[in-house]
Parts: C-alpha cells; structure tokens; sequence
C-alpha cells in the first residue's frame, strides 16, 4: 500500500466495484474493521493519536458475488483538516484509484459502544458522516457499535438505546433511513454489515 495521501492507481475494470468508506474517530476500529472484513493487513494504531494519516484501501475482495473495497479514511480528530478537506481527499482517492466519476457506493460510522457522551461522538467526525450521506444517501449508511466486549451488557444495551433514539445522538440519521446495528468484532459480523449495504444497491 502506497502511503501517499490519494493512495495508487488501480486496473481500469472499476465500474461495477462497491466501494465503501469506513469512518469514525481514532481507535473507532476502523482499519480492523477493514482488516477482518477483506483480509487486509493496513497497520492497526495502538497509541492515543490516530494511526492512519492518509486515505487508504483494503485489499479487493467479493463478497456474495460482488466485488468491494473498503475506504479507511483517517483519523483527523487530531489534525487542523475540515470534514470538507477530507471529503475532498476522498474525492480525490476515488477518482485516481476507480476513474472519473466514481463514486462512493455506502458508508460505515463505527462508534465505540463504551462512548456514552455528546462528545465523544466528535463533532468534527460525525458532520464528515452527514456529508457523506448528502453524498451517497442516509440509506446506503450504517452505524455499528463496537467494542462490546468492553462493558457488561446490561450497560451497553443502555447506550445502545440511548444512541439510536435520542435526538443529539443518531436517531436523526437513522429516521432517514441510516441502519443501525452492532459489531462483534468478528469476519462474520463484518460480512453481515456489508451484505446490508450491498443488498440496497441491488
């Protein structure tokens, strides 16, 4: 993988790939989301500030007889970059990677389910999601909690409710038409997000 900022060229025979963009904020999961889901080895961050610094991809792979690549957008909670300058980078990545014209087929939003506060939603990051539902429609997104394994499960069920139903969390975005589910941290659960996503463009 190319660590410039627009990622490298890819084979000309784009047209029909899913291309789907995974976000949330750093240490959200993303990049190990991507991993389990196609088989990729992106380097994972383990520190308090975000790992990917760029726009990158995942390994092609197929799934149900589609072929997808997953978008790992970085972390830029901790950069001066606007949600603007990154939709931008993604445009751009598409563009050099799939060819004029591509654009993203869905979008995932990971959210840590032991995050229980406005704030640690990220302001900054969730206006990137709205953005990119202007982009490619609230119903071609979903919203996964993860990290499960961190809280009891009374507790998370809890936070669950609260994410999906109260206003300031994401029960506008799910009213217009965003899914929402869980994340088990496992290459099943992964599939199973993407095969939502990829049974609406059917």
């Amino acid at each position: 993988m190319n660590n410039s900022s627009v990622g490298t060229p890819a084979q000309n025979d784009a047209t029909d790939i899913v291309t789907i963009a995974v976000i949330g904020r750093p240490g959200s999961g993303k990049t190990e989301f991507i991993n389990r889901a196609s088989g990729s080895e992106l380097p994972i961050g383990h520190g308090p500030g975000p790992c990917t610094q760029v726009v990158q991809m995942g390994q092609r792979f197929e799934l149900d007889g589609r072929q997808l690549v997953l978008i790992d957008t970085l972390g830029f909670d901790y950069t001066e970059m606007s949600e603007g300058d990154v939709l931008n980078l993604i445009k751009k990545f598409l563009k050099l990677n799939f060819g004029k014209g591509k654009t993203l087929s869905g979008v995932i939003y990971l959210h840590r389910i032991h995050d229980n506060t406005w704030a640690s939603l990220s302001a900054r990051t969730f206006r990137l999601y709205q953005k990119l539902c202007g982009e490619c429609g609230s119903k071609n997104t979903i919203i996964l909690t993860n990290f499960w394994g961190e809280v009891p499960e009374a507790i998370g069920k809890a936070r669950e409710d609260e994410l999906r139903n109260k206003n300031w969390f994401f029960r506008p975005a799910i009213m217009k038409g965003a899914a929402f589910g869980r994340h088990m941290n496992t290459t099943e659960s992964a599939h199973a997000a993407l095969r939502h996503l990829v049974d609406n463009l059917a």
